[in-house]
């Protein structure tokens, strides 16, 4: 449940951030920002679901009403920025909208917002790294020994993306 929180909470930091961008340059209306995040996450939840179910078929073979059921887990953040993607790509021609300026207001908040999500990974447990003996290296129940919590590194990582990309944007 902690995952879906933080999802959430990333999607809301996303809409926030994007919409004071946009309409501080007069580019965008909250509504239109909002609609362009809802088409992101339900397209980019159905491409996360879509990428799991591809990559663990065996999963799914011998019992395909699994594939709905996602309350069990399985989503693959890349299969989600692919498909969710695409399918902006599609809503900003059809609404006739700037999807390069959009994209241009929400890069550095969807890396924090991959960041935020990582972070609910760490919490529920999933996601975890190789095997390690450092002393940095956490223990997940039902796991024997330590992992690298690649988590949170790539929370790091996404964090500090964002603040890169934050900062190339307001030098252009």
């Amino acid at each position: 449940h902690t995952w879906g929180v933080l999802i959430a909470l990333a999607f809301m930091v996303v809409n926030f951030l994007v919409t004071r961008e946009m309409e501080k340059t007069k580019q965008m209306n909250a509504d239109t920002v909002l609609e362009a995040g809802m088409v992101a996450i339900f397209s980019g939840l159905l491409g996360a679901r879509i990428a799991f179910v591809i990559e663990y078929w065996s999963l799914f073979r011998d019992n395909p009403i699994e594939i709905i059921m996602i309350q069990h887990g399985g989503l693959v953040l890349y299969g989600g920025l692919i498909l969710g993607l695409l399918v902006l790509m599609g809503w900003a021609k059809i609404r006739r909208v700037n999807l390069l300026k959009l994209l241009d207001a929400a890069a550095p908040a969807t890396l924090l917002s991959i960041g935020i999500g990582r972070i609910g990974c760490f919490l529920n447990g999933c996601c975890y790294g190789q095997a390690t003996t450092h002393p940095w290296g956490v223990h997940f129940p039902g796991i024997p020994g330590t992992v690298h919590q690649t988590q949170l590194y790539e929370f790091v990582g996404a964090s500090l993306l964002c603040i890169v990309a934050y900062l190339c944007k307001s030098h252009l």
